[in-house]
């Protein structure tokens, strides 16, 4: 038979013997108790606790290998998207975005996956612009349709504004 050991409860150091319910405290009021001076511990230190956080996270994103893993991690799980297959999608698309065919800009310079967020298909990659458009138009053909006919609309004022300066100044000119 095996012998039962004997652990020790974190908050008040009492001696019991450990099974699945009680993995470090002797009882739920232990629990209960440290969990809420830790919560306490845990507001009075809040901005260390969020500097301590933002180096290492800062730190551990100066290691290349890191990166990858946790690029390749994301992409596992927000869309089921292994690294290969992203790089077959970036390939097919000649590494330019789906919609302006501009190679990827701004912060991080890479496609975003963009993703119906009805059925979570995959539609192809994007450039962060492209991807905030689309986002910031919750992905509503209305709004394009409206976006374009304001444009066409601003264009021929600007068109009708132009050709009133160049007749100005032909005018000014005879």
């Amino acid at each position: 038979m095996k012998s039962k050991r004997i652990s020790y409860c974190h908050f008040c150091k009492n001696g019991y013997v450990k099974t699945w319910k009680t993995q470090y405290f002797c009882r739920v009021y232990c629990r209960k108790k440290s969990s809420s001076l830790e919560t306490g511990w845990h507001k009075q230190n809040r901005d260390r606790l969020a500097l301590y956080a933002r180096n290492r996270h800062r730190r551990l994103m100066q290691i290349p290998s890191y990166k990858a893993r946790l690029a390749a991690y994301r992409l596992k799980k927000e869309y089921g998207l292994s690294l290969d297959e992203y790089k077959k999608l970036a390939e097919a698309q000649k590494g330019k975005c789906a919609i302006c065919l501009c190679p990827p800009s701004g912060r991080w310079k890479v496609l975003v996956v963009d993703h119906d967020h009805i059925t979570g298909q995959i539609r192809g990659l994007l450039c962060e612009s492209c991807n905030q458009m689309l986002g910031l138009a919750k992905d509503q053909i209305d709004y394009f349709c409206y976006a374009i006919l304001y444009l066409n609309r601003a264009n021929q004022i600007r068109e009708d504004a132009l050709q009133d300066k160049i007749k100005d100044k032909e005018e000014e000119e005879d």
